[in-house]
């Protein structure tokens, strides 16, 4: 409200309430992707237990300041990692408000104003071009000397990127670092005996009644 004054009260409590409730299902699937990630890996699970025994309180009744969990940075690589992997939305869509020249490898593309932009972000994070064995769940890859964005700078798009990333990841990726600081001190994740690699993984929507489609004719509408 500091910065734009046009900007009213209930607008600014309807911003928040909507980072907050669009954070529930995505946050919610990617903190069971990172579980699995961390079940899949136990010696990854084993380097966060260890980052967290040193770094946080021995008495885990007590809540984390945030310069703590801030200062996690092997958790932060990690979570990464998994978005990587996994991104939030495989998909965006953009469109162009006017129209724009790109350059590909195979020459130069108009694009006209108006049309519909889709970026694959699920092949971008794995192109073997911006990473390395990008199949390989490698936490080690976001290390400041490794990190793909030397690669280019638009490689990583978990939340989107630009002035119209996501406005919640922020508050997205502390969630997922407060649900590790808890789980982890207190159990260790194991994979069952069903799942024990990615390739037993398998993700569906599957509605609880069928869809059914009735043609407009029977009702009238044509």
């Amino acid at each position: 409200m500091l910065l734009n004054p046009e900007v009213s009260m209930d607008e600014l409590i309807l911003q928040g309430a909507t980072i907050i409730t669009a954070g529930i299902d995505t946050t919610k699937s990617q903190n069971i992707l990172l579980l699995l990630m961390l079940a899949l890996h136990p010696d990854v699970q084993n380097n966060v237990y260890n980052e967290l025994a040193s770094i946080l309180d021995e008495d885990i009744t007590q809540v984390p300041s945030y310069e703590a969990v801030s200062s996690l940075n092997y958790l932060d690589r990690v979570i990464k990692e998994t978005l990587r992997m996994f991104p939030v939305a495989p998909v965006l869509a953009r469109q162009a408000y006017r129209e724009l020249t790109v350059m590909a490898d195979d020459g130069e593309y108009t694009i006209p104003a108006g049309t519909v932009l889709l970026t694959m972000v699920t092949d971008i994070h794995n192109n073997p071009h911006y990473y390395d064995n990008p199949h390989l769940f490698n936490p080690d890859r976001w290390l400041p000397d490794h990190h793909p964005y030397s690669n280019h700078a638009h490689c990583y798009l978990p939340f989107s990127n630009g002035p119209r990333n996501c406005l919640g990841y922020k508050y997205a990726l502390l969630q997922m670092k407060l649900l590790i600081v808890n789980l982890v001190r207190s159990y260790e994740i194991l994979p069952t005996e069903t799942c024990q690699s990615l390739e037993d993984v398998r993700c569906q929507c599957q509605s609880l009644e069928d869809v059914r489609c009735q043609s407009l004719d029977d009702v009238g509408l044509i």
